[in-house]
């Protein structure tokens, strides 16, 4: 048998190593190939809602007992304002409402309330406030063993205060002498009376006005345009 040369034996070797190369090669590729046919016909499901955004219902919320704001599409929160009277259900509480005119605030103070519930022109009275008015004398005084106060709009007192709106007509008596007050003007912070069909001047707050034996003095002008128009005046004795 004859010998193969060393020359042969080294071809036969890198042949062997080449196919074997090949081989593991053709393995490798029908490997990845089968991994991406898996990936390939894999189902994958689609993002929920939530993973797609965030989404919001857009509405008017309180975010605090005193706070209101809008949230967005998008869960921001924006235009906050402030509510002065308190928030509920989303929106600020609507403000107080109250009948407006003259009245006692407590038993010793008299004032003008306004829509809004608050006072203005407070004064305080000398033997007290009941039913809207000044007593014109002390709580112990009475009528014909009636308890409630003596209230006579007619005969001036010291530090009573009347009142009058456009058109209307208050009756002193002054000296045995009836004057006939009327309201015959008002204007923003000036008004002009009529007494005794006498036509007084522009007559502005905290002003005396002297006719014959009646002395008065301008409390307080209250004018609106939509609502009331008042003024409130003082006999001087």
């Amino acid at each position: 048998m004859k010998k193969l040369s060393s020359t042969k034996i080294f071809i036969v070797a890198i042949s062997l190593f080449v196919i074997f190369i090949l081989f593991i090669s053709g393995c490798a590729n029908s490997e990845q190939n089968t991994v991406s046919s898996i990936l390939n016909n894999q189902t994958i499901d689609p993002p929920s809602l939530e993973e797609q955004s965030n989404s919001c219902e857009e509405r008017w919320d309180c975010t605090s007992s005193d706070e209101k704001a809008f949230l967005t599409g998008e869960c921001d929160w924006i235009n906050q304002t402030k509510c002065a009277f308190g928030c509920r259900d989303g929106d600020c509480e609507k403000p107080p409402s109250c009948a407006e005119g003259w009245g006692c605030l407590n038993d010793e103070l008299r004032g003008y309330r306004n829509p809004d519930c608050s006072w203005s022109n407070k004064y305080a009275c000398d033997f007290g406030c009941a039913d809207t008015l000044c007593r014109l004398e002390p709580l112990n005084d009475t009528v014909s063993g009636s308890s409630e106060p003596v209230q006579i709009s007619s005969t001036p007192v010291e530090n009573q205060f009347f009142t009058l709106e456009q058109g209307q007509t208050n009756q002193h008596l002054i000296a045995e002498e009836t004057y006939n007050v009327t309201l015959y003007f008002i204007t923003e912070g000036k008004i002009k009376l009529d007494i005794n069909d006498d036509k007084s001047s522009w007559l502005v707050e905290n002003e005396n006005y002297q006719y014959q034996n009646l002395n008065l003095t301008i409390k307080s002008i209250i004018y609106s345009s939509y609502s009331l128009q008042q003024v409130e005046y003082k006999v001087n004795n």
